[in-house]
């Protein structure tokens, strides 16, 4: 019982520890009204799973998707420090996405998984999606871009991350820092308030023609506003944290279990 105890502390105490980071768009993708309305052609594009998820249901996306979500992101003003996290689960890794790399270098080309769209002038499109070479890839459209030095497998749960706080980039994979980028130029690309729009499953970039869009699972996409980086690896590391259905049910069924067992004892005394 202290075990448990224990554990429901320590992941209310990591949850506790996102919310110095304001939260500017949370689609835990439990229903379809998560995507339906801010994306076109996702009738055939993406379904919605009622199990196997991070926390319950979770969007199995076959891509591109069209259009892109802008709720809550307008809160954001100039300036503003951001934060970004979602699990996935790719059909794909190296093994069929190789044959499609760049042919100058396998870190170039990947497949989208999340993109922003700047409406206002000098903005700058920032995306990550899986590299041909099975690594994460973020990238600040003609400012620069970093790859995770791990690959992704296939068909498993995977909580990937960036933050962008001043003219810093920082890609997180599982809660853990994998790599890191000043840009010189923050003025472009960096602190702006012009995101049009968040899309999801987007086109390739940089592979050979003919390469597969992103398809796979996502849930719980975290869009937050970061005073610093501090804040923003604080706001992954908990929800990165959060634990799949089976470890809730593994610590009811424990819980459960203590109770039968303490009942017994003392039916056991009193007889």
């Amino acid at each position: 019982m202290k075990t448990i105890i224990a554990t429901t502390t320590l992941f209310a105490a990591s949850v506790m520890a996102a919310n110095a980071a304001t939260v500017l768009i949370g689609l835990d993708m439990d229903a379809a009204s998560d995507l339906t309305g801010a994306y076109t052609n996702t009738g055939s594009n993406f379904s919605i799973e009622s199990s196997g998820g991070i926390d319950g249901s979770w969007a199995q996306i076959n891509g591109p998707l069209t259009g892109g979500k802008t709720d809550g992101f307008g809160n954001a003003g100039a300036g503003q420090n951001v934060a970004v996290g979602l699990w996935i689960k790719s059909d794909y890794d190296a093994s069929d996405l190789s044959s499609y790399a760049h042919t100058t270098d396998a870190n170039w080309g990947y497949q989208g998984i999340w993109s922003s769209a700047g409406t206002l002038t000098g903005d700058r499109t920032v995306s990550i999606g899986l590299a041909a070479n099975g690594t994460i890839r973020l990238n600040c459209e003609g400012k620069g871009a970093i790859n995770s030095s791990q690959t992704i497998a296939k068909g498993q749960w995977t909580h990937i991350a960036f933050s962008y706080v001043g003219g810093d980039m920082r890609l997180y994979i599982n809660g853990e820092q994998v790599n890191q980028r000043s840009i010189t130029n923050n003025s472009e690309g960096i602190n702006y308030s012009g995101w049009g729009k968040l899309s999801l499953a987007t086109a390739t970039k940089d592979m050979q023609s003919g390469a597969p869009t992103w398809k796979g699972g996502i849930d719980n996409l975290t869009v937050w506003a970061v005073s610093d980086s501090n804040d923003a690896a604080a706001a992954i590391k908990a929800a990165s944290s959060i634990p799949e259905p089976s470890a809730f049910g593994l610590l009811a069924g424990i819980g459960a279990l203590a109770l039968a067992v303490s009942r017994r004892r003392r039916s056991r005394k009193l007889a």
